[in-house]
């Protein structure tokens, strides 16, 4: 701190052309410089050093000094974000008619030392002047704020929390991929809900314990939740249409005109040709004999019925021994057809069931790419462009707070100068960080 004395000046033709003095603080007048936003209780400086004087009045003295502060701390976009902390110095006695406060535009940072977890990005040092009502009238009272612009880094964050996350998001797409005839499919799905409730039992002390706004970070643990809850409840879905058939459920022809026909063009697919779909031709097998004998598997029963009942192959006396067989052959033949066709429905629930997986699988991969992305990238301070828009909007906000008053600097009294202080450490604790 600078300040001129007119009460400590001399001749230096009569002291031998001494020009500066180092002088006990206690013997000379001292501001009554006070942190106002102070956290410890100390407002006054302790440690009183020794100040030199010049021979025109100049006093400096700089006392070393630990100042601590609480900061309001806003984890909107934690752990992407900038926090802005300010020091409010100022005189507890003095008005500005009696002492007229200067600064330069930015605090010292020669000696600033790097913290692990945050980066200082700019201090901006702002002239207040407020004007309070009492007995006597208007009284003007100035101030010095320095603020203090900080960024997180996230890094830490970045590789215990987004990663993991990003990792157990990816991981439950595997669940789509396991085949629904194995009872693994939801296994898997419960394994990684399980796995993600772990987790966050273990990140809870990283978090910032706050209900004031829901930070950045949580709004995306909650999407990770939400996606793989989202999976156990279409897994289950899916395995119910898998498990259907003719005897419980009735395809509608939409369903399948939809599924079947449409949706597999668009989601390239291709459906395999089963065997009941190759021995759905009945043919007539020619024997030796009077007769055709039939074979069961191609045997047409709506085809050939009546070529037997018509008696082209019963000629003889043993004609109801004939018919009782070729009525069992056709029965036999009626059963294998029923049961293809009970075969063909299941597969065609079996195959609506991989349509909606497939449909499932991209409406989760774009919806874990797309949420990642937009929660992720919504941070102004993620990258330079936005982190200097966001410096540029704190600086125009900051310098529009002050109020002004009539010029003071031809009152009569101590003009006084705060040279910019040394910003030493940044120490975090909880929600509040201590300058």
């Amino acid at each position: 701190m600078k300040w001129n004395d007119i009460n400590l000046k001399w001749d230096l033709n009569k002291y031998d052309g001494i020009e500066q003095i180092p002088v006990q603080a206690e013997w000379i007048w001292l501001p009554d410089i006070t942190l106002y936003n102070n956290a410890d209780g100390n407002y006054q400086i302790t440690d009183m050093t020794k100040a030199w004087v010049r021979h025109n009045g100049d006093v400096s003295w700089n006392p070393p000094a630990i100042y601590k502060s609480s900061c309001r701390i806003d984890v909107t976009y934690f752990p992407f974000d900038q926090q802005i902390c300010d020091l409010k110095f100022g005189p507890w006695t003095h008005h500005t008619a009696l002492m007229d406060l200067t600064a330069k535009p930015s605090a010292d940072i020669t000696n600033f030392k790097r913290n692990g977890e945050w980066d200082l990005i700019e201090t901006i040092a702002q002239k207040h002047i407020i004007i309070y009502q009492d007995c006597c009238g208007s009284v003007a009272y100035g101030d010095i704020t320095y603020y203090i612009i900080l960024q997180r880094k996230p890094l830490f964050f970045t590789m215990n929390i987004i990663v993991p996350c990003v990792v157990i998001n990816f991981l439950t797409i595997l669940a789509f991929y396991v085949p629904n005839d194995e009872g693994e499919k939801i296994t898997l799905c419960i394994c990684v809900l399980l796995a993600l409730t772990l987790f966050l039992l273990l990140i809870a002390d990283i978090m910032p314990a706050t209900s004031l706004v829901v930070p950045l970070i949580g709004k995306y643990i909650l999407l990770t939740l939400f996606l793989v809850t989202f999976s156990i409840i279409i897994t289950v879905f899916i395995l119910n249409v898998h498990n259907r058939g003719p005897n419980t459920n009735h395809m509608p022809e939409v369903v399948k005109k939809i599924f079947i026909e449409t949706l597999p063009k668009y989601l390239l697919m291709q459906r395999p040709i089963s065997e009941t779909d190759e021995g759905n031709q009945w043919e007539k097998v020619p024997v030796e004999g009077d007769f055709n004998r039939v074979h069961p598997r191609n045997l047409n029963p709506l085809i050939h019925i009546e070529e037997f009942r018509q008696g082209s192959i019963i000629e003889n006396k043993k004609e109801a021994q004939i018919q009782r067989l070729v009525d069992g052959v056709i029965y036999i033949a009626q059963h294998l057809k029923n049961a293809d066709d009970l075969g063909s429905a299941k597969d065609d629930w079996k195959f609506i069931a991989l349509v909606i997986d497939r449909i499932f699988l991209i409406a989760y991969i774009t919806m874990c790419i797309s949420g990642t992305l937009i929660i992720i990238f919504n941070s102004p301070a993620l990258y330079d462009p936005h982190s200097e828009k966001l410096v540029a909007e704190h600086r125009k906000a900051y310098m529009n707070t002050g109020s002004s008053v009539a010029d003071n600097s031809k009152c009569p009294g101590i003009t006084f100068s705060l040279i910019n202080g040394m910003l030493i450490e940044v120490a975090n604790k909880e929600n509040e960080d201590i300058i």
